[in-house]
């Protein structure tokens, strides 16, 4: 009787666990793009809307020589270089909208930053919380 009423609680915990998980939410979801090589225009398309992305060539005298950065895109280019020992050649900076439960009630923002070669591959990104 006892082993019964345990593999019924076992069997309740279970079904509510089951009902706890979720899938990746689309915020998560373009994380999964962002592979080391992929090409930019595989990413962004063809035409990336100069509306919603933020572009920044690599400036002749390197990452560093900017000194109006209000967004700190040439800033984490360097920082990437330096971590990674590579030539950052373009960063996109993407708004990605984050999409809240219905129970945080708090919809929000991230920044991508994407990080190019000289041959529009990926290196790396980084996500910066905005809202």
């Amino acid at each position: 009787m006892v082993c019964k009423a345990i593999l019924a609680i076992i069997a309740a915990l279970a079904i509510c666990c089951v009902g706890c998980t979720r899938g990746p939410l689309p915020h998560e979801q373009v994380l999964e793009y962002y592979q080391p090589g992929v090409k930019r225009a595989d990413l962004l398309g063809a035409e990336p809307d100069p509306d919603f992305i933020q572009s920044v060539d690599r400036p002749a005298k390197g990452w560093r020589s900017v000194e109006n950065d209000p967004l700190s895109i040439c800033e984490r280019a360097a920082g990437v270089e330096d971590r990674m020992d590579v030539t950052v050649a373009h960063v996109d900076m993407v708004p990605v909208f984050r999409f809240a439960y219905a129970s945080d009630m708090m919809p929000g923002l991230y920044h991508d930053y994407l990080f190019f070669d000289s041959q529009g591959g990926l290196i790396t990104y980084e996500r910066q919380f905005v809202d």
